[in-house]
Formats: C-alpha cells, structure tokens, sequence
C-alpha cells in the first residue's frame, strides 16, 4: 500500500448521482469496519482517495462508515440469531463454492456445519447495511470491507460493466 501513494489516481465515470455513463451512478460508499480497527479505516479512506469521480473529486467523500458486529463483543458465545441459519451442509458449501478437484463421492455431504461466531458477525454486518441500505434514499450503493484494495485499471473495469449493466436496464 504504501507505493500505491506514487501512482497516478484513477478516474472512475460511475461515481456520482448523475454519471456520464447513465442518469444514475453510484452514489454512496459503505465501508464495514470494527470499531477497533481505526487504522483499516483510515487505510480504506487513503485507497478511496486513489479514485476520482469525472470532476476531479476524490470518491471518499462519497464513503459512509458502517460499525461492524464485532464477534468479540456484539455477540455472546456461539450466539443464535433470527437473521442468519448459523448451521448448513457440506452440499449446500459445495454449492455456493463448488470444489471441481474434489470427487464429491468421498464426502458425507449432509455433514452439518457451524458457523464460527466470526462468521456469524460478518453476516450480521452485512445484513445490517442491507437493511439500512434498503431504507435509504439512496440509488446505487458499493459496499466494502475495509481491507478493499482498488486494481490498477479498476476505473476502467467499472466503468465498462456499469455501462454494461445500464444497457440491459433499457
């Protein structure tokens, strides 16, 4: 990160209310990070300030900070909630991350498996800000960790597929 500060910002047409790749483009950041980690906060910010929008404006200011369900303090131990099945199978893992490699024959594909209680409050973080997205004003939302790092060309790419994504809204 800290050779990134010598290269050139990038320019990304996406952000803003109103881009110039459509009537709308993104037009909030939310960046999920745990109170106790400040310093991934403010090193999220500096990767967010890398980005600028078509006027020249660092896309930072559209980032909002969202605390994040720490699993060491928000959460009791192995702690049930209404929000999240903290239990699935092997087959429903391999279906969300299939495993090619793997001869699935050799598996009890039934075998439950419990979510850490990380897991649990990384899921609950994540439905948290849906929830609060879904109850904003807001058109179109990123949403990151706050370890995200942008690649180079990452303007570009986003530029593309939102223009992309538009074209199909028409």
């Amino acid at each position: 990160r800290i050779f990134r500060e010598y290269l050139p910002r990038q320019r990304c047409s996406t952000f803003g209310v109103k881009s110039k790749i459509s009537d709308s483009g993104i037009d909030q950041i939310v960046v999920i990070n745990l109170d106790r980690q400040p310093v991934r906060w403010n090193a999220v910010k500096r990767e967010l300030d890398r980005v600028l929008d078509d006027e020249g404006t660092p896309i930072r200011l559209l980032a909002n900070r969202h605390s994040a369900c720490d699993a060491r303090s928000d959460l009791a131990p192995n702690a049930q909630t209404p929000d999240i099945a903290t239990t699935y199978t092997l087959r429903d893992q391999l279906f969300v991350e299939p495993q090619p490699a793997l001869t699935i024959e050799d598996f009890d594909l039934e075998r439950p498996i419990t979510m850490t209680d990380a897991e649990v409050a990384v899921a609950q973080s994540h439905i948290d800000v849906w929830r609060e997205i879904s109850q904003s004003d807001f058109q179109c939302v990123l949403v990151l960790e706050d370890d995200a790092i942008f690649c180079r060309g990452f303007g570009r790419y986003l530029d593309k597929a939102w223009s992309e994504m538009r074209s199909c809204d028409n």
